[in-house]
């Protein structure tokens, strides 16, 4: 994969572009963030520079003339919640719109889950996502995508923040809003309301654990999901608005099949609905790509349920 790694703790493969991350713990000096494109030409193994570089800072003496290093993403100096990085994975998954495309890692010395934006090689956000109940020792995504942080007290959270606010829009990972007053879920920022086709993120939001929610919890759902989808349609064009046509129609046959069998999820038709719809197998060819083109039409939207 790489030369120059010191103690890589955490390498993942980006599903999407193949990408390969890592965090590198350091010696003394510098934790660091490491990516090795996809694209990096046979036979060209990059090297990160130990031991004659600690991240960005120079490590033992004897450099050889003419080696040529690759910096690493992200580089921070030792100092407090910063002592021993944990390389985590890229999201690409389907509940947090805004976050498809960001490096999500943690350190172990620590309990937060930072999240950064790369483009183009240059982290051009970085935030702090939130906190897990210890330091952080390792992450790790289910078969969707979702992100799942392990902590040393052996405790494994799925990332599913339903009180983080995203106000804005920088590429697709939201500037972090303020905490609120005593310490409760954050706000989202101006008083602007989201454009309708903005509608669309609190669907998925609505309709992803709708099968570990009782059946009157899911009717009640209903007519929200109902009033989103056609406001986001009424108000969108080309291919966004066919394809939120075509969503909507797909909602609302599993709506029908679902009260013909009283919501009940243990039926095997109902049960298996969403997952042939995910496998664009059948009736559904094509259902994955749908998916995935609404996502990146809305990616600018502040998702009010994220």
């Amino acid at each position: 994969m790489a030369r120059g790694l010191r103690n890589p703790w955490g390498v993942a493969a980006d599903p999407a572009t193949g990408d390969l991350w890592t965090g590198d713990v350091g010696d003394h000096l510098v934790e660091e963030i490491d990516r090795v494109p996809a694209g990096n030409p046979p036979g060209r193994v990059p090297d990160f520079g130990w031991p004659w570089l600690e991240g960005t800072r120079t490590g033992v003496p004897g450099r050889p003339a003419g080696l040529e290093l690759t910096p690493p993403v992200v580089a921070e100096r030792h100092r407090f919640e910063v002592c021993s990085v944990v390389g985590g994975v890229v999201y690409r998954g389907r509940q947090h719109p805004w976050l498809r495309g960001a490096y999500l890692f943690g350190d172990l010395c620590s309990s937060k889950i930072q999240a950064v934006l790369v483009r183009d090689g240059r982290v051009v956000q970085r935030r702090t996502l939130g906190t897990i109940g210890d330091k952080v020792l390792s992450f790790g995504t289910d078969r969707d995508g979702e992100v799942y942080v392990m902590a040393v007290n052996g405790t494994i959270a799925r990332l599913d923040p339903a009180s983080w606010r995203v106000p804005g829009r920088t590429d697709r990972l939201g500037p972090a809003a303020p905490p609120s007053p005593a310490g409760g879920p954050t706000t989202t920022i101006g008083t602007a309301r989201p454009p309708a086709r903005c509608g669309v993120v609190d669907v998925f939001a609505e309709l992803e654990p709708a099968s570990t929610l009782s059946p009157a919890q899911v009717r009640a759902r209903l007519p929200r999901v109902r009033k989103l989808l056609d406001d986001a349609a009424a108000t969108t064009t080309g291919v966004l608005h066919d394809d939120l046509v075509t969503y909507r129609r797909f909602v609302e046959e599993w709506i029908s099949l679902g009260e013909a069998r009283e919501w009940n999820f243990d039926d095997p038709e109902l049960g298996s609905f969403f997952s042939r719809f995910g496998s664009g197998d059948g009736e559904f060819a094509g259902a994955p790509a749908l998916i995935d083109r609404l996502i990146a039409g809305v990616a600018d939207c502040p998702g009010q349920r994220l």
